[in-house]
């Protein structure tokens, strides 16, 4: 399985093993784009359950918690790391002087512990104004 979930909630499931709201089998890669993945029910791995080689990437924005109440606002827009309403050239310059490896970063767009082609992606398909 490989999926992006963009401006998703994933909440009120329920499965009887693992991964009431998502499941990804060995390889399985799913992409969460300020999405929420919360309030989902299973005796292991409630919200994402995943066999070993599943990967889960944050592009920005995404919450996995128990409880929906515990996810805060998605930021309107991740890329825009000024604040300024648009993802233009001083968000690129953000992150270009942070590349390379991380612990936490606001220019880790990703949240993948690495400043990298995967968050300049992300920041050029965001380039312009915020929605």
């Amino acid at each position: 399985m490989r999926a992006t979930q963009s401006d998703c909630l994933v909440s009120g499931n329920t499965a009887t093993s693992t991964g009431g709201g998502i499941f990804l089998s060995g390889q399985g890669i799913v992409k969460l784009d300020s999405s929420r993945v919360c309030g989902n029910t299973a005796p292991n791995g409630p919200q994402i359950g995943m066999n070993p080689g599943g990967i889960v990437n944050d592009l920005g924005g995404a919450c996995v918690m128990s409880s929906c109440d515990d996810c805060p606002t998605s930021p309107a827009c991740p890329a825009d790391r000024d604040g300024n309403g648009f993802v233009n050239g001083a968000d690129l310059c953000n992150l270009l002087a942070a590349w390379g490896p991380c612990a936490s970063f606001p220019a880790d767009i990703d949240g993948d512990g690495f400043v990298n082609g995967l968050d300049l992606g992300a920041m050029l398909g965001a380039w312009g104004a915020c929605q």
